[in-house]
């Protein structure tokens, strides 16, 4: 059942990467869009959140003001997520955006003196091979990603905002209270949705200014009933998400986790990228895609998993 419950986690992280991507490349035109859109995920997160936790949840001062600090990278995050999203292909996003991992790590060897294994070292230099060969920058002229690598910039930004996410979060559950886990991720969507719409009421009056659909609908608030629905299905399935995570961190060893959520959430996303969206990559994209897997794959110790299996 705990593996039915995994594929699930997997399968919904998936359909919620693919929904931003489909509302970053067709229903969001403008920052002030994204804002909105981010409202709506925020807020239907918390509900979602407050309906497993409600009645008998705790919170404390602590949980409080770290739940206020992580809702600040989250939304930060995730509005560079959507923009990473919008001019860039699915797969490759997500797998730079994996690359956050590194920043958890580095945090705990150079303040917690965790120790870095050999893996990990190997998996940063595949990584970086991998890097190169989605950027393309050694490509042809035919290279689809010649001249337009924004995407790139943006895609490493919001893995180092994924990468502090992380780090807030390993600081609270050292010294914060473990069994408020839930309350503090409500609290961190609560601060996103009311953070969210402040930026947007911030970013509407210069989109208003600009020619064309996207200034009208920050003008007047009206965009389409889809963009509603869709918006606060995300959110919904972003706090069913968290929720099935908080249990599977609990059943599942790190080592087994991590590496496999990532890893099955790019390749997921690869095909829905490819099949739903008609996203396409080269030779050398396809060729760093597959390094990134297999440098997701040391990063979360994959030969400790083997041997703590027996498989190796």
């Amino acid at each position: 059942m705990d593996y039915l419950i995994f594929a699930a986690a997997i399968i919904l992280t998936t359909t919620f990467n693919s929904i931003y991507n489909y509302m970053g490349k067709k229903r969001i035109d403008g920052v002030a869009g994204r804002f909105v859109c981010l409202t709506c995920v925020f807020s239907a997160g918390a509900a979602t959140m407050l309906f497993f936790i409600f009645p008998g949840g705790s919170l404390s001062a602590y949980t409080l003001i770290m739940g206020v600090v992580f809702g600040v990278f989250l939304v930060s995050n995730s509005v560079f997520l959507i923009y990473s999203l919008s001019i860039g292909p699915m797969a490759l996003v997500n797998l730079i955006v994996s690359c956050s991992m590194l920043i958890p790590a580095f945090s705990g060897l150079l303040v917690w003196k965790e120790k870095v294994t050999v893996s990990q070292l190997a998996g940063i230099v595949v990584m970086i091979f991998a890097l190169v060969l989605c950027a393309d920058v050694i490509g042809g002229k035919s290279s689809p990603s010649k001249g337009g690598r924004k995407w790139i910039a943006a895609s490493l930004f919001t893995a180092f905002l994924t990468g502090s996410l992380g780090v807030v979060q390993k600081v609270f559950q050292m010294y914060g209270d473990i069994d408020e886990t839930s309350e503090f991720i409500a609290v961190s969507f609560a601060v996103g949705a009311f953070g969210a719409f402040l930026m947007f009421l911030f970013f509407k009056k210069t989109a208003a200014g600009k020619e064309g659909s996207a200034g009208k609908q920050a003008k007047s608030g009206r965009f389409p009933l889809d963009f509603w629905i869709i918006s606060l299905a995300a959110g919904c399935i972003l706090g069913v998400l968290n929720y099935m995570n908080l249990y599977l961190i609990n059943v599942f060893a790190a080592l087994l986790f991590f590496p496999i959520y990532h890893g099955g959430n790019i390749l997921l996303s690869a095909i829905s990228g490819r099949v739903v969206f008609g996203e396409k990559m080269n030779r050398a994209q396809t060729l760093g895609f597959f390094l990134g897997i297999a440098a997701i794959l040391l990063l979360g110790n994959i030969f400790d998993l083997f041997a703590a299996t027996g498989l190796s």
